[in-house]
């Protein structure tokens, strides 16, 4: 009489466990696609705001007129930075991620990372080959459109490829060289004046839409959420801590964005430094990767891209 008493709850239990971790596994993909999504429209904003508006043009101007173009050291250094960005680089790295998609028997995620490096630069050709830029403001520092930037796009995909094929527990730290890098080069095009400020910025929106959705899309078919009885390290400290730079960046160059239209709207057109203007675009450019990393990896903590695991349990 005691025996099926027992048996009975046992299901029940190990249902409602195995029910918890599914639950996150959707909850994750669904906010990967509104990132995805708001990188998206971030992407068009960013464009409308910064080339099709004479203020958007005018910053973008004063930061090119303020880089440190006199400095040899500088322009050298990256210069070198900006060489390694090339063919070569997506076809080596690019190649090495899929490798490891592979070896670590997760071939969805080797399509995945295809689909985000092809997809992401593909897009960013075909829109700086269709977009238009109007001339709002005399003495463009370029004749036509540059939004958003190759060499960006090139640098973030790759960075954004190595999170995916990267394990849950290195996740964190592979984030933070990808990024770094990353913010390296988008920096570099415009102190090298290959490119405006918002295009490099345009190149991280266009890459995290791509990169947000196709992990969304491997997490629905694929993933899998860690188990209640099982702990999985995220390394939690690196994601707030991505969040919390990007957002203090991206605050300070929004209070001197603020100081700065004031200033012209008062005429005062002394007050504006091109200088600082120039300094005030690498923080929003190093903000706005910084910022979208984190989102991203919060977006994908607690959850594996790998294979589901199966659980076989022996008959009593």
């Amino acid at each position: 009489m005691n025996v099926p008493v027992e048996e009975q709850p046992t299901p029940a239990v190990e249902s409602e466990g195995a029910a918890a971790p599914e639950d996150m596994r959707h909850r994750r993909a669904r906010q990967l696609l509104v990132l995805a999504l708001v990188a998206a429209v971030l992407c068009a904003l960013v464009f409308l705001v910064m080339v099709h508006t004479t203020a958007g043009q005018e910053a973008d101007v004063d930061a090119i007129e303020g880089r440190a173009a006199d400095r040899q050291r500088v322009q050298e250094a990256t210069g070198n930075l900006l060489q390694t960005v090339s063919i070569s680089s997506i076809i080596i790295i690019g190649g090495a991620c899929v490798v490891v998609a592979l070896v670590r028997r997760i071939p969805l995620v080797a399509i995945g990372v295809v689909a985000v490096i092809g997809g992401a630069n593909v897009t960013t050709q075909v829109l700086k080959a269709e977009l238009s830029r109007p001339d709002l403001v005399p003495n463009p520092v370029f004749a036509g459109n540059s939004y958003p930037s190759g060499h960006t796009t090139v640098a973030i995909s790759l960075a954004v490829a190595m999170v995916l094929v990267a394990p849950a527990v290195s996740r964190g730290i592979v984030a933070l060289f990808g990024t770094g890098y990353a913010a390296l080069v988008g920096a570099g095009t415009v102190t090298a004046g290959w490119h405006y400020p918002s295009d490099p910025v345009g190149a991280y929106l266009v890459t995290f839409a791509w990169g947000a959705a196709i992990a969304a899309a491997i997490l629905s078919l694929r993933g899998r959420a860690r188990s209640r009885h099982r702990r999985l390290d995220d390394a939690p400290f690196v994601g707030p801590a991505f969040a919390v730079v990007g957002v203090g960046l991206l605050a300070l160059t929004f209070i001197a964005i603020v100081a700065t239209t004031i200033a012209l709207h008062s005429g005062r057109l002394d007050a504006v430094d091109v200088t600082r203007v120039y300094g005030l675009s690498l923080l929003a450019i190093v903000g706005s990767v910084t910022l979208l990393v984190s989102a991203m990896l919060f977006c994908m903590r607690g959850v594996r891209l790998e294979r589901p695991e199966h659980f076989h349990h022996a008959a009593a």
